[in-house]
């Protein structure tokens, strides 16, 4: 029996898609196993470049987070920074040269804006004025037992911090701050 003209037609497409499954296939694997290797080392180089890419940027991500990250948001936050009043109150045995000092520091800060010395006699002025409506207990304090203090307003509250470190001289037996109305005396 005799092919039908469909079938010879099936024949030659069957034939024709054979060879050019074959030659598809001769592309896509070729035959020379050095081509392979190569296009793989390639495709390893470009993974690992990649890859090494992607964990540095993760890594200096993250030092910046951990790293600066509390300096950046200190010195960010410095715009929105409101001044404030501190006291560094000094201890009864303060020596001149050591009052001096604390006020040199205090002048020499860059966080600092206006400093002012008070004197026991200030304070007891001060404190006459504050306390008027309690004549009892202004009676019971002598103007000796008033600590002498160096008052100092801070561009930022943010800043008393650093001061409270730079003030951790002789002669300093506290720093009180405005901004820090919960801290108990007698903690530096």
């Amino acid at each position: 029996m005799m092919p039908e003209p469909d079938d010879r037609l099936d024949e030659r497409l069957r034939a024709a898609l054979g060879d050019l499954d074959d030659a598809a296939r001769r592309q896509l694997r070729p035959t020379d196993v050095r081509t392979v290797s190569a296009a793989g080392r390639r495709r390893r180089t470009v993974l690992a470049a990649g890859t090494t890419a992607f964990v540095l940027l993760v890594a200096s991500g993250l030092f910046s987070v951990w790293f600066v990250g509390p300096w950046r948001a200190e010195r960010s936050a410095a715009p929105g920074c409101r001044p404030t009043t501190a006291t560094a109150f000094l201890r009864g045995d303060v020596t001149a040269e050591q009052r001096e000092r604390i006020g040199a520091v205090l002048r020499a800060s860059p966080e600092v804006s206006a400093v002012h010395f008070e004197s026991r006699a200030d304070a007891y002025e001060n404190f006459k004025q504050l306390y008027a409506d309690a004549p009892e207990l202004v009676d019971s304090v002598r103007p000796d037992t008033l600590p002498e203090s160096w008052r100092f307003t801070l561009a930022c509250t943010g800043d008393i911090g650093a001061m409270r470190q730079r003030l951790a001289l002789p002669g300093v037996d506290d720093v009180v701050c405005a901004c820090d109305p919960r801290r108990s005396p007698g903690r530096r």
